[in-house]
């Protein structure tokens, strides 16, 4: 293990995601609203009796969830305003979300020089509570993960909540893990079908998107690969509940090795109540009084120092140290091997010597 510092460190992505998925206002509209009560509080509803037939597509979930404008409030990296269009609509198994800093725009991967707050993202956000509908989470607030580009945001497992009428502080340690392959180690990799890239959590996703498209004919709608998408009756019944307990019923039948090269974005969490009295009247104000209060929080997030924790899998017994001991064993033995010989020697001669003179 090694702390290192370094002069510049690249920011993770952010993944933000609403717990509620679907507005109540989308879902009036849509004539749903009552299907989804059935579904979540009381265990089960008559699907025959609601028209589901345009709800198996990404396109619907999108048109359902929070709009990206309404739920960021405002934006702020390293201290200045940025635009919410900077943050790019993902779908993932907590629902649709929207992500910071995923180097898959123009922007490129953003990177921090200094740590602290003013160094990091600032997100003012709006549950908009009052639009909620009933579904799988009991809460009000977000869902948030940080994540290395390239790999896939698991909001659900690995996520951290932020709730409401909080300030949120997250402070980020960034680790690097370096495993060995075998015969010293069990690292490795393997190729997928549906990512660039190997990592564990494209290779679980994988993993169960196979399993659910092979038990239920269909994929939920943030699983990849072309097989089409569950409509609500499919994923209520089949699609959810095989990816939600895939791993933990251990029918996984699944390859995933342990990566040979990784990094983990440890979070430290603290939370303020948000916002005080004294300022409750000026955050109305900065908002033109269009945000109820009660569904606002904060979230700022940024690392807590510039190093980089390097943990680095070594093996316990190498070629080199082989050598070196074979070395000092010969060394041994041989040195042992030529002072013998001189003493034998020295003892002849003496010997002799002695025996000629007397």
């Amino acid at each position: 293990m090694n702390l290192k510092y370094v002069s510049e460190l690249k920011f993770p992505a952010v993944a933000v995601c609403n717990v509620n998925k679907m507005r109540k206002s989308k879902t009036d509209a849509a004539n749903l609203t009552e299907l989804l009560s059935n579904m979540y509080t009381r265990g089960g509803a008559n699907f025959s009796q609601y028209d589901i037939s345009n709800t198996a597509s990404e396109e619907f979930y999108a048109e359902m969830a929070h709009d990206k404008q309404e739920t960021i409030l405002s934006a702020i990296w390293k201290h200045e305003f940025i635009e919410i269009d900077t943050f790019q609509t993902i779908y993932t198994d907590f629902g649709v979300c929207y992500a910071f800093n995923t180097g898959n725009d123009s922007y490129g991967i953003r990177t921090v020089a200094d740590s602290g707050v003013v160094n990091g993202l600032t997100l003012y956000l709006d549950t908009r509570q009052d639009d909620y509908n009933a579904g799988s989470q009991l809460g009000v607030g977000f869902q948030l993960v940080v994540y290395e580009q390239g790999d896939v945001p698991l909001v659900a497992d690995l996520g951290f909540g932020a709730g409401v009428g909080e300030d949120i502080r997250v402070g980020l340690e960034l680790t690097k893990i370096t495993n060995l392959p075998p015969p010293h180690g069990v690292c490795g990799s393997r190729t997928l079908k549906y990512y660039s890239k190997y990592t564990n959590n494209a290779c679980r996703t994988e993993c169960f998107t196979d399993h659910v498209v092979s038990t239920c004919g269909c994929r939920a709608f943030y699983m990849p690969g072309p097989a089409r998408v569950c409509d609500l009756e499919e994923s209520f019944l089949c699609a959810d509940y095989y990816a939600k307990y895939f791993f933990v019923r251990r029918e996984t039948g699944c390859d995933c090795p342990v990566p040979c090269s990784r990094i983990i974005y440890n979070t430290n969490l603290s939370h303020v109540k948000f916002p005080s009295k004294v300022f409750y009247d000026l955050y109305k104000r900065a908002f033109n009084n269009s945000v109820d209060l009660e569904n606002l929080l904060k979230v700022d997030i940024f690392y807590q120092e510039l190093g980089v924790e390097e943990i680095t899998q070594q093996e316990s017994y190498g070629f080199f140290q082989l050598l070196c001991d074979i070395g000092g064993s010969l060394g041994l033995w041989l040195g042992g091997s030529i002072l013998t010989i001189v003493e034998i020697f020295d003892i002849s001669l003496k010997g002799c010597f002695n025996t000629y003179w007397h």
